[in-house]
């Protein structure tokens, strides 16, 4: 067959010729069951292809297309009881004498609520807010003037508005960009109608992103940042509820240059301010509005099939939290693509969001989490999940010849040095294979803005308003945490009753130690009428397993609640020194009724510093209506029920690297310094300042794509924003707490 076909391409010398004649020569070679296989195979593979092409080349995205140049990421700072003068300095800028004028512009379609919510948010920094709208939109369609329609409803900006409308083209099947880039044109022309001028700053970004009111406020009163500085905005898509990640960034703030200074939404500089605001995407009340915005902003051609606009689908996505488009995330690694597969986790935090929704929020349920069913429909089952099986494969050695038992007399003992070198990492792999996640805990929405009235915050979380405040009592023990402590005290001082400390001579693990805070407790002495403080000598038995130790101490430690003078349904925070709650999350529960007895609570996990933020997985700290003789001191868990984003955790934050050597011989966990080159300094700062593990484990997680999804180092996190406030308010005495500062003290 070989030489025939030879023949017929010698005849022929054209390139269709030769094709037609070689798929002729390979078909004639083939018998009735292939050509049976071929013609059914083929079909199924190009349908295949139809309909899942565009995942395939998403997942292999990182093998043809590199990540776009990184940005510098400035790390930002802000507490509301930081002055102007000490954010500028903490951000290395020079503060103004007098704050610039700024100007707001956004193409508007038809978000009436997310353009209220943001309005409301940057109103008292906002010199002049600048609206344009068409009646057609970016793909051609007619559309109705629906800012023109609601103009009441924004009468709060009327004095400072200006407003404009204009014709579209109506060019059906152009480049949506191209309509995109016409009406931004015209936006600058309205911008110049408005009256910007020289170093007035313009905010250009879309409706749904909303830079935060402080970070505005900042960039007012401050000099020395880049004449085009991006924003960088958390995440959201469909509401509040699905949080994915910190990556948006086409928001920026400009210095304005006439003539120079044009309207765009793309990168125009290369620095990043982190954490500066909000982008909630597709963050619509009706359905039809979903359906509208698929078929009219750019990237319209994402609708591949027409059962995409399907308004029971559209429904059952958000609901589930999952794909409008059916499309994998758009990553430039396989461990960012691994890590986002499936739905967005759902967030049930909803603390320092706009202020306006938050003072408002029963206008705008559907924006906050547990409010996932949208208007027109109100049946659709919310997010089951698709069960995975895995299963065991046994391998059985028989009649193992003499060349194979050599080669297993050599491989076996490779096998057991890689195992006792590396088997942590393989167990906890492998760790979903044998081990089902805990049982997951109710969590409750947390509702906070330092604008919204208690009684408003009681009423959001469904309790009640008390007429007096409870009584709170903090309660810890006390190992060598100097710097943590008095972060945490300063943070809850304005609503703690009596802090309650222990300390003993001697580790969980038996080893020796100094009573440090009794050595400090000068630099508590702002606590001192409210301290009850005791310490207690060690059993020094090394080799006892230390949670027996830790026991122990716990014990000694609810005798001391007790001489504290605590009394029933006081609240009792249990937490560990570097478990810090929100200082609004403690005076909400003075002032609330109706939350369980036991409350467990849900704080952001950093890891060495408030550099590398890990996840908001840290469930251990709680706090209790006190019973006597029935609320004991622990450390683990007590209840189901799980308040969302009430504080931070920030676990191995050392100012010295002598204090690891001692955390890590001396916690509980010891166990996990499998060899001593772990305690070396060099190596320890090395870690920190990679961002990689102390102990070279694998992520702690119960499913493959949260494991694969935290493989490497973690990602450094530049922002400093709604952190403790004496942090921020004394940042320069804990500067190796901050973004940008690994390097430890080498004592």
């Amino acid at each position: 067959m070989t030489r025939h076909c030879f023949v017929l391409f010698s005849q022929d010398g054209s390139r269709a010729a030769k094709a037609f004649s070689r798929v002729r020569c390979v078909l004639r070679g083939l018998d009735f069951k292939t050509y049976i296989i071929f013609l059914t195979i083929v079909p199924i593979f190009i349908l295949g292809v139809y309909l899942h092409g565009q995942k395939l080349t998403y997942f292999l995205r990182p093998l043809w297309e590199s990540p776009p140049k990184p940005f510098q990421t400035l790390p930002h700072y802000y507490h509301h009881n930081a002055s102007m003068e000490t954010l500028c300095s903490l951000h290395g800028w020079t503060h103004r004498e007098s704050p610039r004028r700024v100007f707001d512009a956004v193409l508007f379609s038809n978000e009436v609520d997310m353009l209220t919510i943001r309005w409301k948010e940057l109103y008292p920094y906002v010199t002049q807010f600048v609206v344009l709208e068409s009646n057609s939109t970016f793909t051609g369609l007619p559309k109705p003037l629906v800012f023109a329609a609601n103009r009441d409803k924004f009468d709060f900006v009327e004095p400072r508005l200006t407003y404009g409308n204009i014709g579209g083209r109506f060019k059906r099947g152009e480049n949506p960009f191209v309509e995109e880039a016409y009406q931004r044109i015209a936006l600058d022309q309205l911008i110049g109608l408005a009256g910007i001028q020289e170093d007035d700053l313009l905010i250009m970004s879309d409706v749904d992103e909303i830079p935060s009111a402080h970070t505005i406020n900042l960039l007012r009163w401050c000099d020395g940042y880049p004449p085009v500085l991006h924003l960088q905005l958390k995440n959201y898509l469909y509401s509040f509820e699905y949080y994915l990640d910190n990556k948006s960034w086409r928001a920026s703030v400009h210095r304005y240059k006439p003539g120079k200074t044009r309207y765009a939404h793309f990168r125009r500089g290369d620095t990043l301010l982190a954490d500066a605001g909000w982008h909630c995407s597709f963050c619509f009340r009706r359905i039809s509005e979903f359906v509208f915005k698929m078929k009219a902003y750019s990237h319209n051609d994402r609708v591949r099939f027409s059962h995409y606009l399907n308004p029971k689908r559209i429904q059952d996505v958000v609901c589930r939290g999952t794909d409008l488009f059916d499309m994998l995330p758009e990553e430039h690694t396989f461990r960012e693509i691994i890590g986002k597969l499936g739905p967005i986790p759902r967030s049930y935090s909803a603390v320092h969001l706009p202020g306006h929704l938050i003072e408002n929020a029963e206008s705008y349920m559907y924006l906050l989490p547990g409010n996932c069913v949208r208007d027109t429909y109100h049946s659709v089952r919310d997010g089951s999940r698709a069960a995975k099986a895995f299963s065991r494969v046994r391998c059985v050695l028989r009649g193992l010849d003499f060349k194979t038992y050599i080669i297993f007399l050599t491989i076996v003992p490779i096998f057991i040095l890689g195992v006792y070198l590396h088997g942590q990492k393989l167990t906890y792999f492998l760790r979903p294979l044998w081990e089902s996640p805990p049982k997951p805990f109710q969590t409750l929405p947390h509702y906070y803005h330092h604008n919204a009235s208690m009684e408003t915050l009681c009423s959001l979380h469904g309790w009640t308003h008390r007429e007096s405040p409870r009584r709170v009592f903090d309660a810890v023990l006390f190992s060598n945490e100097v710097d943590m402590l008095t972060i945490r005290w300063k943070e809850l001082y304005p609503y703690v009753t009596q802090f309650v400390v222990l300390e003993s001579n001697s580790t969980f693990t038996g080893l020796p130690k100094p009573l440090v805070f009794a050595a400090n407790r000068d630099q508590f002495d702002f606590v001192e009428p409210r301290l009850t403080y005791g310490n207690i000598g060690g059993r020094f038995k090394r080799g006892e397993n230390p949670f027996v130790e830790e026991a122990y101490q716990r014990i000694a430690l609810d005798q001391l609640i007790g001489l504290a003078g605590i009394q029933e349904d006081d609240l009792l925070i249990m937490s560990d020194v570097d478990e810090i709650p929100s200082a609004h999350t403690i005076n909400l529960l003075r002032w609330c009724d109706g939350f369980p007895p036991v409350l467990h609570l849900q704080l952001k996990n950093y890891l060495y510093s408030f550099e590398y933020y890990l996840d908001n997985k840290s469930w251990r700290a709680s706090v209790h209506r006190y019973k006597p003789g029935k609320t004991r001191y622990a450390h683990f868990r007590r209840g189901d029920t799980l308040l969302a984003d009430a504080g931070w955790h920030c676990s191995f934050c050392f100012r010295r690297i002598s204090e690891f050597v001692f955390k890590m011989k001396a916690y509980s966990h010891n166990d996990r310094v499998r060899f001593s080159h772990y305690l070396n300094p060099k190596r320890i700062q090395d870690v920190v300042c990679r961002g990689t593990d102390l102990f070279d484990m694998l992520p702690e997680e119960h499913t493959f794509r949260e494991i694969i999804g935290k493989l490497g180092p973690i990602p450094r996190s530049y922002s400093a924003v709604h952190l403790p406030g004496h942090l921020i308010e004394k940042a320069e005495s804990y500067k190796y707490l901050l973004p940008g500062n690994c390097v430890r003290d080498s004592g």
